[in-house]
Protein backbone atom coordinates (compact mmCIF):
# COMPACT_ATOMS: atom_id res chain seq x y z
CA UNK A 1 0.00 0.00 0.00
CA UNK A 2 1.43 3.38 -0.96
CA UNK A 3 1.88 6.05 1.74
CA UNK A 4 -0.24 8.44 -0.35
CA UNK A 5 -3.17 6.11 0.20
CA UNK A 6 -3.00 6.73 3.98
CA UNK A 7 -4.05 10.39 4.27
CA UNK A 8 -5.23 10.16 7.91
CA UNK A 9 -1.82 9.34 9.38
CA UNK A 10 0.64 12.00 10.48
CA UNK A 11 4.28 11.34 11.22
CA UNK A 12 6.27 13.41 13.69
CA UNK A 13 9.96 13.06 14.42
CA UNK A 14 11.24 14.19 17.80
CA UNK A 15 14.91 14.69 18.56
CA UNK A 16 17.08 16.31 21.20
CA UNK A 17 16.03 19.74 19.89
CA UNK A 18 12.46 18.86 20.92
CA UNK A 19 13.40 17.74 24.44
CA UNK A 20 14.57 14.14 24.17
CA UNK A 21 17.79 13.43 26.10
CA UNK A 22 19.05 11.42 23.11
CA UNK A 23 17.71 10.89 19.58
CA UNK A 24 17.84 7.09 19.80
CA UNK A 25 14.98 5.46 21.68
CA UNK A 26 15.70 2.13 23.40
CA UNK A 27 12.14 1.58 24.69
CA UNK A 28 8.74 3.22 24.09
CA UNK A 29 5.52 2.64 26.02
CA UNK A 30 2.17 4.41 26.33
CA UNK A 31 0.75 3.97 29.83
CA UNK A 32 -2.90 3.73 30.84
CA UNK A 33 -2.91 7.40 31.86
CA UNK A 34 -2.06 8.42 28.28
CA UNK A 35 1.58 9.41 28.74
CA UNK A 36 4.13 8.24 26.19
CA UNK A 37 7.33 7.12 27.93
CA UNK A 38 10.57 7.01 25.93
CA UNK A 39 13.70 5.33 27.26
CA UNK A 40 17.14 6.28 25.96
CA UNK A 41 20.70 5.64 27.11
CA UNK A 42 20.66 9.19 28.51
CA UNK A 43 17.49 8.97 30.58
CA UNK A 44 13.74 8.48 30.65
CA UNK A 45 11.29 10.93 29.11
CA UNK A 46 7.55 11.37 29.67
CA UNK A 47 5.64 12.97 26.80
CA UNK A 48 2.13 14.36 27.23
CA UNK A 49 1.58 15.18 23.56
CA UNK A 50 2.98 18.70 23.89
CA UNK A 51 6.18 18.63 25.91
CA UNK A 52 8.82 16.24 27.21
CA UNK A 53 9.80 15.87 30.87
CA UNK A 54 13.22 14.24 31.28
CA UNK A 55 14.13 12.03 34.23
CA UNK A 56 17.82 11.19 34.57
CA UNK A 57 20.47 10.78 37.25
CA UNK A 58 20.97 14.57 37.39
CA UNK A 59 17.42 15.41 38.48
CA UNK A 60 16.14 12.04 39.76
CA UNK A 61 18.42 10.31 42.31
CA UNK A 62 16.45 7.05 42.01
CA UNK A 63 17.70 6.72 38.42
CA UNK A 64 21.38 6.10 39.21
CA UNK A 65 21.74 4.41 35.83
CA UNK A 66 20.33 6.67 33.13
CA UNK A 67 20.59 3.91 30.49
CA UNK A 68 16.98 2.78 29.99
CA UNK A 69 16.61 -0.52 28.14
CA UNK A 70 13.04 -1.67 28.88
CA UNK A 71 9.63 -0.30 29.90
CA UNK A 72 6.62 -2.26 31.13
CA UNK A 73 3.32 -1.30 32.76
CA UNK A 74 1.64 -3.86 34.99
CA UNK A 75 -2.09 -4.29 35.58
CA UNK A 76 -1.98 -1.93 38.58
CA UNK A 77 -0.61 0.91 36.45
CA UNK A 78 2.93 0.64 37.84
CA UNK A 79 5.61 1.58 35.32
CA UNK A 80 8.63 -0.76 35.54
CA UNK A 81 11.87 0.63 34.10
CA UNK A 82 14.79 -1.63 33.15
CA UNK A 83 18.32 -0.19 33.10
CA UNK A 84 21.46 -1.20 31.24
CA UNK A 85 23.13 -1.96 34.61
CA UNK A 86 20.50 -4.57 35.49
CA UNK A 87 18.68 -2.29 37.91
CA UNK A 88 14.93 -1.92 37.82
CA UNK A 89 13.05 1.18 38.93
CA UNK A 90 9.31 1.35 39.45
CA UNK A 91 7.13 4.45 39.08
CA UNK A 92 3.86 4.61 40.98
CA UNK A 93 1.79 7.62 42.05
CA UNK A 94 4.51 10.02 40.88
CA UNK A 95 7.26 8.34 42.91
CA UNK A 96 10.23 6.29 41.75
CA UNK A 97 11.77 3.39 43.70
CA UNK A 98 14.89 1.39 42.89
CA UNK A 99 14.74 -2.41 42.78
CA UNK A 100 17.52 -4.92 42.22
CA UNK A 101 16.75 -8.10 40.29
CA UNK A 102 19.83 -8.57 38.11
CA UNK A 103 23.52 -8.79 38.65
CA UNK A 104 25.62 -5.98 37.15
CA UNK A 105 25.77 -6.35 33.39
CA UNK A 106 22.81 -8.74 33.10
CA UNK A 107 20.16 -7.81 30.57
CA UNK A 108 16.71 -6.91 31.91
CA UNK A 109 13.60 -7.71 29.89
CA UNK A 110 10.28 -6.56 31.31
CA UNK A 111 7.17 -8.38 30.16
CA UNK A 112 4.16 -10.29 31.38
CA UNK A 113 5.10 -13.93 31.22
CA UNK A 114 1.64 -15.18 32.16
CA UNK A 115 0.74 -18.01 34.48
CA UNK A 116 3.87 -19.42 36.10
CA UNK A 117 2.23 -21.58 38.80
CA UNK A 118 -0.85 -21.50 41.01
CA UNK A 119 0.67 -18.97 43.45
CA UNK A 120 1.61 -16.46 40.73
CA UNK A 121 -1.27 -16.85 38.31
CA UNK A 122 -1.19 -13.92 35.90
CA UNK A 123 1.18 -11.79 37.96
CA UNK A 124 3.89 -9.68 36.40
CA UNK A 125 7.25 -11.34 36.12
CA UNK A 126 10.63 -10.05 35.11
CA UNK A 127 13.06 -11.91 32.91
CA UNK A 128 16.72 -11.28 33.73
CA UNK A 129 19.17 -12.99 31.41
CA UNK A 130 18.35 -16.65 31.99
CA UNK A 131 16.37 -16.29 35.24
CA UNK A 132 12.79 -15.27 35.95
CA UNK A 133 11.92 -13.23 39.05
CA UNK A 134 8.50 -12.28 40.38
CA UNK A 135 7.92 -8.55 40.69
CA UNK A 136 6.86 -7.49 44.13
CA UNK A 137 4.92 -4.31 44.74
CA UNK A 138 6.39 -0.93 43.93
Amino acid sequence: MAWAALPHFVTHTWKTDNGLPQSTATAVLQTQDGYLWVGTYNGLTRFDGVRFVVFDNNNTPELEDKGITALFEDGDGVLWIGHSSGEVTCHKNGRLRKKRFALPGEEVQLRRLGKMNTETSGCSMIQVCCRVCEMDSC
